[in-house]
């Protein structure tokens, strides 16, 4: 499976949580090529996910740990320190504050 089709598959969170990480770790970590661009409205859209019961709170930090820190992924300029922040948000529960629909409401209203 191609990289864009794996980091594709964990932005649109379109496989279970297991799966997702599986697929990625058949990655290499280093990545010299340019990075896929993580949108607002994707991210909006894994929290509205968890708002409507689709996924868990425990699933949405698994899927913002997977995002976290990867060299082969970037956000997009416009919403860049909003995206950085509500991804940390999300997969630091224990440092930021637990996943909650309040909590997720807030993040999700700095996306604009």
């Amino acid at each position: 499976m191609s990289r864009v089709k794996v980091l594709t598959d964990l932005l649109e969170f379109s496989k279970p949580i297991g799966m997702l990480s599986d697929n990625l770790s058949t990655l290499d970590w280093d990545y010299e090529g340019a990075p896929l661009i993580i949108y607002s409205s994707q991210v909006k859209n894994v929290i509205e996910r968890f708002f409507s019961g689709e996924i868990t709170a425990k699933e949405l930090e698994e899927w913002a740990n997977l995002i976290e820190c990867r060299e082969d992924l970037d956000f997009e300029d416009e919403k860049r320190e909003e995206l950085e922040n509500v991804i940390n948000c999300l997969a630091n529960p224990a440092l930021e504050g637990e996943i909650s629909d309040a909590s997720c409401k807030k993040l999700y209203f700095t996306l604009g």
